[in-house]
């Protein structure tokens, strides 16, 4: 593991998924790098901030886990999960979201919300539960402890 300090800009990412199929930069203050097994864990703290064509994601710390393609250079097209913790927000299309903790996961579609979640349109329609999940392929939110139990069939639309 190693430390490097007053990050600008430090690295741009491909994210593999369509709807996130775009550069990515990642800025913060402070970024620790670990490799675990057959991943390499990107730690960015202190004013972390995604930012991409359709989306941005903010946090107090944002992990990004991607494939290690080699001892010497991960493969950094290839994103398994990006993860944004405290004071989490996101925003994506039309679509403003915050949660304790919000994950990406763009191999599978998805974009998770838990601890206190919210998700906003831009018609102002607000959903809330304990934990919501964005099913981009399906266009479906679905929400735990919350009332709304039951998924929306358009994307864009809160029942």
């Amino acid at each position: 593991m190693f430390t490097i300090k007053t990050i600008v800009k430090l690295i741009i990412l491909m994210l593999p998924l369509g709807t996130f199929a775009s550069p990515v930069q990642i800025t913060s203050d402070i970024l620790e790098i670990q490799t675990k097994r057959s991943n390499v864990h990107m730690h960015f703290s202190h004013n972390a901030y995604v930012d991409g064509d359709k989306f941005s994601l903010k946090g107090d710390h944002i992990q990004v886990i991607i494939a290690n393609g080699s001892q010497q250079m991960p493969n950094l097209s290839a994103v398994k999960e990006i993860h944004a913790m405290g004071n989490a927000t996101f925003e994506w299309i039309s679509y403003v979201g915050k949660a304790d903790q919000i994950g990406i996961y763009p191999t599978k579609n998805f974009i998770i919300l838990e601890g206190n979640a919210e998700i906003r349109d831009e018609d102002s329609k607000t959903m809330f539960g304990q934990t919501l999940t964005l099913d981009l392929k399906n266009k479906q939110i679905k929400s735990e402890g919350s009332k709304f139990e039951h998924p929306v069939n358009d994307i864009s639309k809160f029942e």
